[in-house]
């Protein structure tokens, strides 16, 4: 024949496809191999599959919802990080625009509320020398919890006379 569904053909016949419909190639029933379709010859999903599924989607789930969170503390680390530049900058800026070079006295002073906001910490440490002074500002934050401080932003500047 024709090289139809389990027949075997010779190579002067032609290859083509084969018209399906209702599940017969030309007349004849498709057979498909019996570990092919499940037991029963039903279809559908076992209760292991669909634990195995509801397994891999939870973990899936939790996972996604473990780095939102990761995301949401270090949103909120670089919100801090970044006033807290914006806070020694401040500081750094008053000093170079101090009318009076004199004014600017040498020593350390602590504020601990910086602009109302008791979870920023700012130090700033002033060397003089003959011709310049050295200017240090450290700012540090609270962490959420309020506890301890973080890591501090620390600028350096030399103002001269």
């Amino acid at each position: 024949m024709n090289g139809g569904c389990g027949e075997r053909r010779t190579s002067r016949q032609a290859v083509g496809r084969q018209k399906v419909a209702n599940g017969r190639v030309a007349g004849r029933a498709i057979n498909k191999p019996e570990w092919f379709l499940p037991h029963g010859a039903e279809s559908g999903f076992t209760l292991l599959e669909v634990m195995i599924a509801v397994v891999i989607f939870g973990v899936a789930a939790l996972a996604l919802a473990q780095y939102q969170s990761y995301q949401v503390q270090k949103r909120v680390v670089a919100k801090r990080y970044s006033q807290a530049v914006n806070f020694a900058e401040q500081k750094v800026e008053d000093l170079r625009n101090a009318v009076y070079y004199d004014s600017i006295v040498a020593g350390t002073t602590t504020e601990n509320s910086i602009n109302g906001d008791s979870d920023f910490r700012r130090i700033t440490t002033v060397t003089a020398y003959t011709y310049y002074k050295t200017v240090t500002v450290e700012v540090q934050w609270k962490t959420p919890g309020g506890a301890t401080y973080h890591t501090p932003v620390i600028l350096k500047t030399i103002i001269a006379q």
